[in-house]
């Protein structure tokens, strides 16, 4: 079955490039859509079609960034159904890993 949308559970995301561990966690998982207004966001889901964004919702004092933003999900290749995990490729291969600790 093939999946467009992945319904993130309530926690701490953490959103990882498999290349080379890269990414961000946080409480703040959107999806946002490159040709909408960032207030046109799908929040806790991930979703072919829009960038994946994962940090902190406000900014942080001594952190480097504020956030992690993919480009947009190509598709999603496997996902728990309790939605604490998801895996899925960006068009240009590039895979990511999200994992949710609910709180």
């Amino acid at each position: 079955m093939i999946r467009h949308t992945f319904k993130a559970a309530r926690g701490r995301v953490t959103l990882t490039r498999e290349r080379d561990g890269v990414g961000d966690a946080g409480s703040m998982l959107l999806a946002v859509h490159p040709d909408e207004p960032v207030t046109e966001t799908l929040l806790h889901v991930v979703a072919v079609g829009y960038s994946c964004r994962v940090g902190a919702l406000g900014t942080r004092t001594f952190g480097g960034q504020d956030y992690w933003q993919t480009t947009p999900v190509a598709r999603i290749l496997g996902a728990a159904a309790d939605g604490t995990y998801c895996r899925f490729e960006r068009a240009s291969g590039q895979r990511y890993r999200l994992t949710v600790d609910v709180l």
